[in-house]
């Protein structure tokens, strides 16, 4: 086999075991046996007390921009269940809050059932001075289950305001956006260009690459891969690289590389999915802004 293709098809294994950097959850039942679970089938929309419908939010593939003008509703739709979110009292900037609705919709938007559980004893949720208690969980199901490690177990939660079942949005989620917003104000090109990123990766069978060796940065570890690097074809960078239909990652998965490596400290790492017919997938590079763009980051495999 000729060295281009063996480093095509070795750099998809090793980069498909790079997952292990971002630690994102996939399964996680969150159905404890001692409490009743109300399951419900795939596109059900029924709750009680609770305002459903159609979905009226589309969940891309790509965004154009990183954050639309206009402002959406105060709701999260998954599986023609619509919820509207009601924020912990630290989140009363509406930029932040149409910043965590968009990036949970394009989170969860693509799932397609839900289980509901009894919340158990939890911390009542400050909103407008008044505690409220969560007392139901909505576990959204189905393929593609990857969700933002550091906001994993916080979304789900519903509780009572004003006669209506509400998701709440708890202080640590929006801590945790906050923190990926100031990371987005520091480097504001960089989030711009991921979207067109992954148009660009989009378009591949339309629009080939002109020198595919610059779309991937190596690991020092990798250094001796260079060269054979430098020989892929465009025609072989779309053969093993497009036909997919990529999906930008979630801001909180937008990070900075020091969480990876030190040498990666101040450079923007990020997770990359692809949707298939079943749902959605993680089994992609990480990509890294390096030099004002995005690139694929090749790394060894994990001993």
């Amino acid at each position: 086999m000729k060295p281009k293709y063996m480093l095509l098809i070795g750099a998809m294994i090793m980069l498909a075991l790079c997952g292990y950097f971002f630690n994102s959850s996939a399964p996680n039942p969150l159905k404890p046996s001692n409490l009743p679970i109300t399951r419900t089938k795939p596109q059900s929309a029924q709750i009680s007390s609770t305002v459903s419908g159609e979905s009226q939010i589309e969940t891309p593939a790509t965004l154009a921009v990183a954050e639309p003008s206009e402002s959406l509703p105060l709701a999260l739709t998954v599986a023609k269940l619509t919820l509207p979110l009601a924020f912990a009292d630290t989140g009363e900037n509406p930029d932040l809050r149409q910043t965590v609705v968009r990036d949970l919709q394009m989170v969860y938007g693509h799932l397609n059932g839900h289980e509901i559980v009894n919340a158990g004893v939890m911390p009542p949720v400050m909103v407008k001075g008044v505690a409220v208690i969560p007392t139901k969980l909505i576990n959204y199901t189905g393929a593609g289950r990857y969700f933002p490690k550091v906001i994993d177990g916080e979304i789900g939660y519903v509780g009572n305001i004003d006669g209506s079942e509400t998701l709440l949005i708890t202080a640590k989620v929006i801590s945790a956006y906050r923190e990926a917003m100031d990371r987005r104000s520091a480097q504001p090109a960089a989030y711009e260009k991921i979207y067109q990123f992954i148009d660009d990766l989009n378009l591949l069978a339309t629009k080939p690459i002109s020198d595919p060796s610059q779309m991937f940065v190596l690991d020092p570890t990798m250094a001796n891969q260079n060269s054979q690097l430098e020989q892929i074809s465009p025609q072989v960078f779309v053969q093993q690289f497009g036909g997919q239909q990529y999906r930008a990652p979630s801001l909180l998965e937008i990070i900075d590389g020091a969480q990876i490596s030190d040498q990666y400290k101040g450079r923007l790492i990020a997770k990359l999915y692809v949707h298939t017919e079943s749902g959605l997938k993680d089994n992609m590079p990480p990509i890294i802004f390096d030099r004002g763009q995005w690139k694929f980051l090749i790394v060894s495999p994990p001993t």
